[in-house]
């Protein structure tokens, strides 16, 4: 997969069952407002217009896990969960993957005991340091929703290399895999001592996932970095009817990640869901990035953090 970067020019030389449950189709979701019940990173203004190809992601076997639909869970999944879908990751023991009644799976993905003090297991992705895509997937949720979408997930960065990447959390596809992606992630470089630090979130519309075109996209501000070692909620709202994305990080909307039809990129019709971890770029550090997961909800309206 290619990635655009923008480069300054000055520097071109350097317990419980698992809760899933669907609602009746139907609920419209209401306008984004309060909860219901790449891109080489630089300091601004040093940044060009010249975009150097990124490593790329080879493109995916369509007969791998990435893209085989994941069967439907069972009526009985569970109970309890106020929205249109819930994964707290407690229905598999231990060591294995994400259920895969429910996901599939390309990556190295495992559920395990949650670090940082919280309770229970989350879903742990070890995402190398290579262009790769460590994602679960699955299709049960979104065409019911339709056009638009609500999501929240918590989100814990165990390692994080000082290497320049652009990374992605989430996507949302259409029923053609190789065709428009929406994703949102980050842009991150540096944080040692005496070096740029940025750790931020980003957008993008991808109009094909391996094709050269970079699409749209909003860059969040830097500061505050995302910290490492500390668990984040997340929510973020997609619009296929407007092409309009937007953020909150633990409750606070990040109006600079807020993107509305800034090119003329239809959206997909929202088909699959992907949670995990992909890399555009190869770390010369070597360091890997490792992640967790929690407490994913899909909704029609926003979920919030409580």
């Amino acid at each position: 997969m290619r990635e655009g970067l923008l480069i300054a020019s000055a520097l071109l030389a350097c317990g419980p069952s698992r809760m899933v449950i669907e609602k009746p189709r139907g609920e419209d979701a209401r306008p984004p407002d309060a909860p219901a019940a790449a891109d080489r990173a630089l300091p601004p203004g040093d940044l060009a217009s010249e975009p150097t190809p990124p490593d790329a992601i080879p493109e995916p076997d369509l007969g791998i896990a990435d893209v085989a639909a994941a069967p439907d869970a069972p009526p009985d999944a569970g109970a309890g969960c106020p929205f249109r879908f819930c994964e707290d990751f407690e229905g598999v023991p231990a060591g294995a993957p994400p259920d895969p009644r429910i996901w599939s799976r390309t990556g190295n993905i495992l559920v395990e005991p949650a670090p940082g003090g919280r309770p229970g297991q989350a879903m742990h992705v070890r995402a190398g340091s290579t262009p790769t895509e460590s994602y679960v997937s699955q299709t049960r949720t979104l065409p019911a929703l339709g056009d638009t979408f609500f999501a929240r997930v918590r989100l814990y960065i165990a390692s994080r290399p000082t290497d320049f990447f652009h990374w992605s959390f989430t996507e949302a596809r259409g029923k053609d895999v190789r065709g428009t992606a929406v994703r949102y992630g980050g842009i991150s470089v540096g944080c040692q001592p005496g070096m740029f630090c940025r750790d931020s979130f980003f957008f993008q519309i991808k109009p094909l996932v391996y094709g050269p075109d970079e699409g749209g996209s909003a860059s969040d501000d830097f500061t505050p970095v995302i910290p490492e070692r500390k668990w984040l909620c997340l929510e973020w709202y997609l619009d296929a009817r407007t092409s309009e994305a937007r953020l909150w990080w633990d409750g606070e909307e990040r109006p600079k990640a807020h993107y509305l039809a800034a090119k003329p990129i239809p959206f997909p019709a929202f088909d699959r869901f992907y949670l995990g971890w992909a890399l555009y770029q190869t770390g010369a550090s070597g360091v890997p990035w490792e992640v967790w997961f929690d407490d994913l909800a899909i909704d029609a309206h926003r979920v919030g953090c409580n």
